[in-house]
């Protein structure tokens, strides 16, 4: 597997077909099948989406998670940010009350947002983010890249394609902004689906890890408490 980090606007790596074909194509036509329970339903001007409860989900989905949640991102990740210990999302008591798995409909959007600091009161600090595009098709056009913003919010700097079976790993700070471009695809019926998951690392190694990540940074990247925002 290559791994290859771009470092702006904030470090982030792409691979492409994660999943070897026929694990992606039974994927999928297992959440065709599928119908989750509804955790979450959001419908405003800054965010229009669904999140699903983690629990009832079958076998290829939750091979999936699993996957997301060992070893193989963890290192990923760690040998980024000096060895660290990661923490996955799936190894937190019931996922932190976090979903997995996100679907955006039609006309569906995200807005510029950086996600929690920390969980279990402060003990770990979230420090990175994945996500697996998990639809069946994505053309040109229709919309829903994932969006990576400038430093504080404001600006679009990188535009990434959600691709079927494609993975991106990006360390998430506060300075993290990141969002999904509204989503129109040609046929409605072909909602964007993804899965996600979170890294944390122990709050005593917070500034190994700031010191790490921003070696040669002319713009520092900053941690400081907060919720979703």
């Amino acid at each position: 597997m290559d791994i290859n980090w771009v470092l702006e606007p904030f470090p982030h790596v792409i691979i492409d077909k994660y999943l070897k074909e026929d694990e992606f194509n039974n994927l999928l036509e297992e959440l065709d099948k599928s119908d989750p329970e509804i955790l979450s339903e959001f419908s405003t001007a800054l965010e229009d989406k669904q999140i699903f409860n983690n629990d009832n989900f079958n076998k290829n989905a939750n091979s999936l998670i699993e996957r997301l949640g060992s070893k193989e991102i963890k290192d990923i990740i760690s040998s980024f940010v000096g060895g660290l210990r990661i923490l996955s999302l799936a190894e937190t008591e019931n996922f932190s009350g976090y979903s997995t798995f996100h679907i955006t409909k039609c006309n569906g959007l995200l807005g510029s947002h950086v996600d929690h600091s920390d969980i279990q009161d402060g003990e770990y600090i979230h420090i990175a983010n994945a996500i697996f595009y998990a639809s069946a098709k994505w053309e040109e056009n229709w919309g829903g890249e994932t969006i990576f913003y400038s430093r504080n919010g404001f600006y679009p700097k990188v535009i990434i394609d959600p691709i079927p079976n494609r993975l991106i790993i990006f360390i998430h700070t506060s300075n993290s902004f990141h969002g999904v471009n509204s989503y129109h695809p040609r046929d409605k019926k072909v909602n964007r689906k993804t899965f996600y998951h979170d890294y944390y690392i122990k709050s005593i190694n917070q500034s190994k890890f700031l010191q790490k990540i921003n070696l040669r940074r002319q713009k520092k990247l900053k941690l400081f408490k907060h919720g979703t925002t």
